[in-house]
């Protein structure tokens, strides 16, 4: 109830219950910087400097960091930086302490598909092995699912639920067959959705 002040350094907040927050950023850049199926581990650093607003990641890997991953990872900074500008563009409202302003209609869909696909095409190694480790499971789980209620009666987390996994296994299985081969838009489209 009593919001303790702050000292911001270089542009980082100076309280381990902010910063907090800052660890699921890493930690998901992180596991999109993984694309082996195993023996592969990556781990990234941030450095914000405020007064020349510059953003600097760091990248370590158990193995050599190779252009591969460097040139990933800048593909999908440069494409969550056009997001950002859309949102940045679209925003209604002021900003208020304690929530962002609301979007307008579905801003940034077809730059969130795209960030998506160059996500799980760099990481599709360790997806595949990902799916066939959990497909038996899961095709199971959705066939005792459907045994318990009729597919048409499927409705909200359930109804999402199967077709999460439908998409999933599907995308795999597709891809697994020609990982050099490509989704078109509108199978992209389904997948994300």
């Amino acid at each position: 109830m009593d919001p303790k002040p702050h000292t911001v350094t270089e542009g980082i907040v100076n309280d381990p219950e902010i910063n907090v927050r800052t660890f699921h950023i890493l930690d998901a850049l992180s596991h999109i910087s993984v694309f082996r199926e195993k023996g592969l581990v990556v781990a990234i650093g941030l450095q914000m400097n405020s007064r020349k607003q510059e953003i600097r990641l760091i990248v370590a890997e158990n193995i050599k960091v190779t252009a591969r991953l460097v040139d990933h990872l800048t593909l999908v900074w440069r494409k969550l930086q056009s997001l950002s500008a859309q949102y940045q563009k679209n925003r209604s409202g002021k900003w208020n302490q304690s929530k962002s302003p609301e979007m307008t209609g579905d801003v940034g869909h077809s730059l969130k598909v795209e960030i998506f696909r160059a996500i799980y095409h760099y990481s599709l190694e360790k997806q595949i092995k990902r799916i066939d480790k959990l497909s038996d499971d899961l095709g199971r789980f959705v066939k005792e699912l459907l045994n318990w209620r009729l597919p048409l009666d499927l409705q909200g987390f359930e109804l999402s639920l199967r077709l999460a996994v439908s998409a999933l296994l599907w995308v795999v299985s597709k891809l697994c067959d020609n990982p050099g081969g490509q989704l078109t838009k509108p199978e992209w489209e389904l997948v994300y959705s």
